[in-house]
């Protein structure tokens, strides 16, 4: 299988050329504007198929691209991706805003292309051992940062989306309350809170820009059951007795993060000819411009 990987920035470099790098069965080709890293990351991983351009990959030939360039880039890479047939594995969000994102998961199904998000929550290890097919009481999830206030849009649609993804991936793919809380400081946005209700279920997700700590917890609650994760790395169960899971030193980060598992069924999505994901994380999308317009309606 020939694979692109487009835009060689931090993620591509942490998460994606590791694991693609040392993968079997695949011939990678490399594509972006910077020259220096082009080189650098094509000799350390000895790749000779380098690109300047998402043209020049196309013409060389690609069946599937990695693509990790800027979002506001999203739209016109992936539009050229799948007019020439190539499946599209693409970082969050799919586009800026939710009217984007709709029309490249419409172009996808048009062109017969898989598009694929990369939500890595929903493969992380301690967040799939909590899930189960029975649906949680109450979900709180927080993904906190420090002095990272920022407008709306961006806060929501580059960070905010993880936890609103993971709440509806836990929980239930469809809500029919949203309640929405937030602190504006100017024009930047220092924290949000949202919470999704259903029948008995509720999922709550917290994010404050502007907290003490860089953290991620996530609670999920059921009758006399409770797990908490933190970071990604200790899973805690209390059902009589506290369990306490933690994350192996041997385990690297990537596939604590879930983006081993979460590149591998991409894979197998591609070979299988279809994929079922693509509508649900475009809901996901859905729901975080529903936030972005209560806020700013205020």
């Amino acid at each position: 299988m020939r694979v692109g990987i487009i835009g060689l920035g931090d993620i591509a470099k942490k998460a994606y050329l590791p694991i693609l790098g040392a993968r079997a069965g695949i011939e990678l080709k490399i594509a972006t504007r910077n020259v220096a890293a082009l080189h650098d990351i094509g000799e350390r991983y000895r790749i000779p198929a380098r690109y300047s351009s998402v043209d020049a990959l196309l013409e060389a030939g690609i069946d599937v691209a990695f693509v990790h360039v800027a979002t506001d880039a999203h739209v016109p890479v992936v539009k050229a991706l799948l007019q020439a047939g190539v499946h599209v594995y693409l970082d969050k969000p799919i586009a800026n805003t939710y009217e984007e994102a709709l029309l490249l998961v419409e172009m996808a199904e048009q062109h017969g292309c898989l598009l694929r998000i990369g939500f890595n929550r929903r493969y992380a290890p301690m967040y799939r051992h909590v899930k189960t097919n029975e649906t949680p009481d109450l979900i709180v999830m927080q993904k906190n940062r420090t002095s990272l206030a920022g407008s709306p849009r961006t806060v929501i649609f580059d960070d905010f989306i993880h936890v609103i993804d993971t709440l509806r991936w836990l929980g239930r793919s469809a809500y029919d309350t949203l309640d929405v809380r937030w602190k504006m400081k100017g024009n930047e946005l220092a924290y949000v809170v949202a919470q999704l209700s259903v029948n008995e279920h509720t999922a709550i997700g917290i994010m404050s820009r502007e907290s003490g700590l860089n953290e991620e917890t996530l609670e999920v609650m059921r009758p006399f059951e409770k797990w908490i994760v933190r970071d990604l790395a200790e899973l805690v169960h209390w059902r009589g007795t506290a369990t306490v899971t933690k994350r192996s030193d041997w385990q690297n980060a990537y596939e604590a993060r879930g983006f081993g598992a979460m590149v591998e069924d991409f894979f197998a999505a591609v070979l299988r000819g279809g994929d079922d994901l693509t509508r649900d994380m475009l809901e996901t999308h859905r729901v975080c411009e529903e936030i972005i317009r209560v806020i700013e309606a205020k």
